[in-house]
């Protein structure tokens, strides 16, 4: 009875979609564990990535860059180069993905640099350095 009374709310192309995932239920909730565990460990990877990056950036120029805005931070980092070889290579993992992010990059170069502009790179770890300061 319940039944009927869900598959007439969803119409003819909803009861397809409910047999198909009824049909296949095992596979879908794999994939979807798979991405998720995916999304997961890339956001660990960028984590790790972003942690180095401040420690870097903390050994050369010391404990008062925690001070600094992230417009002087960005003017920094804009001078700064960095190794993304060395960067990437601190996890094995081939995905990246920023924190609240739904999808995943590849570990390159490229992904790297757009992933860590500048700009992105000083109010990320100006945020980081501020939570840690206030600790």
């Amino acid at each position: 009875m319940i039944d009927t009374i869900v598959r007439s709310f969803l119409g003819k192309w909803g009861s397809a979609a409910l047999d198909f995932y009824l049909a296949n239920s095992a596979w879908i909730n794999l994939i979807i564990l798979f991405y998720a565990l995916a999304l997961i460990w890339s956001q660990r990877t960028y984590k790790q990535i972003l942690t180095q990056i401040i420690l870097d950036l903390v050994k050369d120029f010391g404990p008062e860059v925690a001070d600094k805005k992230p417009e002087a931070l960005a003017k920094i980092l804009k001078k700064r180069k960095f190794s993304w070889e060395s960067l990437a290579a601190l996890n094995r993992f081939p995905l990246v993905a920023p924190p609240r992010s739904y999808w995943f990059h590849t570990k390159n170069e490229k992904s790297l640099q757009s992933l860590f502009s500048p700009e992105k790179l000083a109010k990320a770890v100006a945020e980081q350095l501020q939570s840690a300061k206030g600790k």
